[in-house]
């Protein structure tokens, strides 16, 4: 934290302190990581259905989440409200309404072969017991 302080002055700083600021963020950075994934492996044991679903669906969502988020971006520039307040609608908003199209392609065939991986593995299994 101090060598990564000490390269935010005017004065471009030493090419070592911004090396040490470098390689710490960047294990600053896997710590956190490693740190979340302990936590939940700790004390998220139990399954839920919403989590279920958005997993079954989370490929889809992030295939149709650009254009919402977009054009929810685009909606909200003239709503006089604090950047925080607008990132936290255009978040939740490209959340449901990806989830809402991917459940939603998930009722077409075609959709469901597309975006949801359990259909093809459970087609390449009823394949394999006709053979």
């Amino acid at each position: 934290m101090i060598a990564t302080a000490l390269t935010m002055q005017q004065t471009p700083p030493p090419a070592d302190l911004e090396i040490a600021a470098d390689v710490a963020f960047v294990v600053s950075s896997a710590t956190a990581c490693l740190g979340f994934a302990a936590v939940f492996l700790r004390f998220a044991t139990g399954r839920s259905p919403v989590f279920e679903t958005l997993s079954k669906n989370a490929y889809g969502i992030y295939l149709v989440h650009y254009l919402y988020v977009i054009w929810l971006q685009y909606l909200l520039r003239g709503v006089p409200m604090f950047a925080v307040a607008k990132a936290a609608v255009v978040f939740t908003g490209t959340l449901f309404l990806g989830w809402a199209t991917a459940a939603a392609f998930g009722w077409i065939p075609t959709g469901a072969r597309l975006t949801r991986a359990e259909q093809r593995i459970l087609a390449k299994a009823r394949k394999v017991s006709r053979a």
